[in-house]
């Protein structure tokens, strides 16, 4: 999608734990781990790519880490000392920060994220945390990274921030209580969804709020599936149970304004199944 209007693409993907892969993408990723002798399956829980490097999390802790170089095939794993922290988990996100790449994971059975850092040239886990969270925030997308690489959990009412960095934690107090957080490119929203209506609030660099919006879905009846932010756009995917004609919308609304911008009902004829949004 475009932050003016959804576009049709014929690009085939692949699903993953977290997501959907570009199927062009994963062939060639499938043919360097087997080259070096390396399971790969779409079974794994995120991917981050920058510059030659891709970055891969497998089912496990950190140990099961992969770093595939897509300029020589060359894959290579972590170095980790005796004083990290390991448990198994799921990774959901990752960001390049400089030098640096901060992992972010939910702990299994545990109401704990998992926070490393890892120093690039050297592919060595310089530090990592287990962090305490509201039992709220370890699903979906009630936490993220930001683009500076400070980590953000939904908390009810609050919003917990911790900077790893500098290992600090602090909570901001939130208008709303939260359904999630999202941070793309350099946006970060937080979100709260009640009886048919979003509430939103964008925050800045500083983690400044902006206004409070109140935006109402295209029907009564609809339920979020996922959204998406778009340059100036926030783009929703919406399920309608009660629909007689359409059974998913996309939706698209402007960040600054709360005002809907575009609105694209998918029939319930229609073979598609509205999965996620990207």
């Amino acid at each position: 999608m475009t932050s003016s209007k959804p576009k049709v693409s014929n690009k085939t993907f692949v699903p993953y734990s977290e997501g959907f892969i570009p199927n062009a993408a994963y062939r060639q990723y499938k043919k360097a781990f087997l080259k070096n002798n390396e399971d790969f399956s779409m079974m794994f829980q995120d991917y981050y790519e920058s510059g030659d490097f891709v970055y891969f999390a497998f089912p496990g802790d950190l140990s099961s880490f992969r770093v595939l170089n897509r300029t020589t095939d060359e894959i290579k794993q972590l170095i980790i000392d005796e004083s990290t922290h390991l448990s198994p988990m799921y990774v959901s996100h990752m960001q390049q920060v400089g030098d640096q790449l901060i992992i972010l994971a939910g702990q299994a059975h545990a109401y704990n994220a998992l926070i490393y850092t890892v120093d690039l040239p050297t592919l060595k886990v310089t530090s990592s945390k287990q962090l305490g969270t509201h039992p709220s925030a370890l699903g979906g997308t009630h936490f993220t990274l930001t683009s500076d690489g400070i980590a953000l959990f939904i908390a009810g009412d609050k919003l917990q921030v911790y900077n790893p960095f500098t290992d600090v934690e602090s909570f901001i107090p939130l208008p709303f209580t939260t359904t999630g957080v999202i941070s793309q490119a350099h946006t970060t929203l937080v979100y709260g969804e009640q009886d048919g209506v979003l509430y939103t609030s964008v925050l800045d660099e500083s983690f400044n709020l902006s206004p409070m919006h109140t935006t109402r879905f295209p029907s009564s009846s609809c339920k979020l599936i996922d959204l998406s932010i778009k340059g100036d756009t926030l783009f929703i995917a919406t399920v309608d149970p009660l629909g007689l004609r359409f059974r998913n919308y996309i939706s698209g609304y402007n960040l600054s304004t709360g005002q809907l911008t575009y609105c694209l009902g998918i029939e319930d004829a229609s073979p598609l199944i509205l999965m996620a949004i990207e």
